[in-house]
């Protein structure tokens, strides 16, 4: 696990500490802040607990709160702050829960440990709920991952769902952690209100959800300050004659009802108010300037410049570069291979080799590796290979044995671990490239999906419309932005051409092939973040199992990764047809997430067993 966030009081938001997980679980199970949490759990006065709270560590489990935010107080003055979902540079993959007001916390604990998902739980603070962790496959989507949560579990606190969500520490001899739950996949893409619309011609909608946009957007501690200032741009709207009084206070009061709770919402519905009032003596030459300040604080820009650049977005990646805090690429557990390649998020990999050379073999190890060190989720077209045969791969990795070998205990939790993590296209019929992208996206918006493979390219559905070059160019600068728009990792295999897997070396050995030998070969190099060739030796009886592998092109050097010297292959080796080690037999994985395969004592059948068989059969 990576580290997580603690703030040594609540207030103390510009110095955080970083500490592992088991640091944080062991301070509450052996009591840090016992004397503290005793006192709360004894006090009634709910203004008194309140402020003895506020005096406890509190923990940000999402993961390195690493990034400063300079936030501007009400009166001019600034201040540094790291509790903030944008200071986020690593996540745990962790989400922190909270359930209030439970009349058995002993036994909900008991009862909900047992819950596939629930990692840990532990008593609240004041002892009356309980606060505890559940493994996501995606820090990316955590908010999405949380919304598929709330679904399953309806008893957590809704408002929770910020990765910079806060959870104070609290003293629990009685933690209760589960070391094999398991990882959860679900997202949910909840619908965004994009304003009412009207049939009248005098409110520009497009200017109404700017201010919209301003609240919804807004970081926790920010929010307030969201809602004066879209209510003040309002205000200046309305009194420039574009858009309706009644119309534009209805979206803000949605945008605050759906953003706030209690009675904070009333105080906001008064804010609106009154920044709408003050915004009508807004100098009506100052309203654009004002509406461009008020969208570059907010990260927004109007439909019209859609297509420009983020500014913003691109200074924050600026800024964590020259930080030290963009993600590096993970490793895949080979020594000489993750010198020079890595698994990287939303990147373009090609792999090219000779046809039957075992590309696809080898890409589904590195997929399948990717799904059981990292938790990646995958799509997976195989154009020219049976589902079901492409499963027994993959379950055979996972299980080390070949399937007629295997225990049912280890076949089953398998084909588990498998149907959680892998969806297959379904082959019967041929697809495009679009419906294959289209495919993963629809997918996405429903469980944690990281990567698509697509096997092999040459197997997909073509369209007449277009010279092979347009269409190639069209489909690999697509497949390009795919990746880039979803950050969904794309692999692809490619056969050569025919003329290259004719060429021979002396021993009657396929040749190593170029970039160039494939279809749409510049092209494609071009296009791709990654490209990688390959070659094994299917008739050499001394080499036949090793599969070399060149990396021919690295795009983005920065997040790790390289180019292989010339001459200087990686080379892993096939294993029993199970698994890849590298040529000192190293393999990347220890297969300890086997269950002990449940042994059965078979005794002779009894007259009686016959006589129970015979009762069974219809005659």
């Amino acid at each position: 696990m990576n580290k997580i966030t603690v703030f040594k009081v609540f207030s103390e938001v510009d110095q955080p500490s970083y500490v592992s997980l088991d640091a944080v679980i062991n301070g509450i199970r052996d009591g840090k802040c016992k004397s503290q949490i005793d006192n709360i759990r004894s006090c009634k006065d709910d203004a008194e607990i309140k402020k003895l709270k506020m005096q406890l560590p509190c923990v940000l489990f999402a993961g390195a709160f690493d990034i400063p935010i300079t936030k501007q107080r009400d009166n001019g003055t600034f201040f540094k702050s790291f509790r903030n979902d944008n200071s986020l540079s690593i996540h745990s993959r962790l989400v922190p829960f909270d359930v209030d007001d439970v009349d058995d916390v002993d036994r909900f604990k008991k009862d909900i440990i047992q819950d596939e998902f629930i990692h840990a739980v532990w008593k609240s603070p004041s002892g009356t709920g309980v606060h505890g962790l559940i493994k996501i496959a995606d820090g990316n989507k955590h908010e999405q991952h949380y919304a598929a949560l709330l679904k399953r579990y309806p008893m957590f606190d809704p408002s929770a769902r910020n990765p910079s969500r806060v959870l104070f520490f609290s003293y629990d001899p009685e933690i209760l952690i589960k070391e094999d739950s398991k990882t959860f996949f679900e997202v949910l893409e909840e619908e965004k209100f994009e304003g009412i619309k009207m049939t009248q011609i005098t409110t520009d909608y497009k200017k109404l959800d700017i201010a919209a946009k301003m609240i919804r957007s807004a970081e926790t501690g920010m929010r307030h300050n969201a809602v004066i200032k879209s209510s003040y741009l309002i205000g200046g709207y309305i009194a420039g004659g574009i858009v309706e009084e009644a119309i534009a206070r209805e979206v803000l009061r949605h945008e605050v009802y759906n953003k706030f709770e209690g009675k904070d919402i009333e105080d906001e519905f008064r804010a609106i108010d009154d920044g709408i009032r003050q915004g009508q003596y807004m100098p009506i030459n100052e309203l654009a300037r004002y509406q461009q300040e008020v969208m570059e604080e907010a990260g927004i820009m109007e439909e019209e410049l859609s297509f420009l650049s983020s500014n913003p977005n691109d200074e924050e990646f600026i800024r964590r570069y020259k930080a030290g805090l963009i993600p590096m690429g993970l490793p895949f557990g080979y020594k000489d291979m993750d010198k020079y390649l890595l698994l990287k998020e939303g990147e373009f990999y090609a792999t090219l080799s000779h046809s039957h050379t075992g590309k696809t073999t080898v890409n589904l190890w590195l997929i399948f590796l990717s799904a059981l060190k990292y938790d990646w989720g995958w799509v997976i077209y195989t154009g020219e290979n049976r589902v079901a045969s492409v499963k027994m791969k993959i379950l055979e990795f996972y299980m080390g044995t070949k399937i007629k070998e295997s225990y049912e205990d280890n076949l089953q939790q398998g084909i588990k671990w498998l149907n959680e993590r892998f969806f297959f296209i379904n082959n019967e019929n041929m697809h495009g490239y679009k419906d294959i992208l289209n495919y993963t996206e629809k997918v996405s918006k429903y469980h944690s999906i990281k990567g698509v493979f697509i096997d092999p390219i040459n197997a997909l559905k073509t369209t007449d419309k277009a010279s092979k070059y347009d269409y190639e160019m069209e489909m690999y600068t697509d497949m390009l932005l795919f990746t880039k728009r979803s950050n969904i990792t794309l692999f692809i295999s490619i056969h050569t051409r025919t003329q290259s897997q004719r060429e021979r070396d002396s021993n009657g050995n396929q040749l190593m092939p170029y970039p160039a030998d494939a279809d749409g070969g510049a092209v494609l190099y071009n296009k791709a973040d990654i490209f990688i060739t390959m070659n094994r030796n299917i008739q050499d009886p001394a080499t036949w199992m090793i599969t070399e592998l060149y990396i021919n092109k690295m795009r983005n050097k920065e997040t790790g990764g390289d180019v292989t010297p010339r001459n200087q292959a990686i080379k892993i080796k096939m294993n029993k047809g199970l698994e890849f080690t590298d040529e000192e037999g190293h393999l990347p994985i220890t297969r300890t997430y086997l269950k002990a395969a449940t042994k059965i004592m078979y005794h002779a059948p009894t007259e009686d067993d016959a006589l129970m068989e015979i009762e069974s059969i219809p005659f």
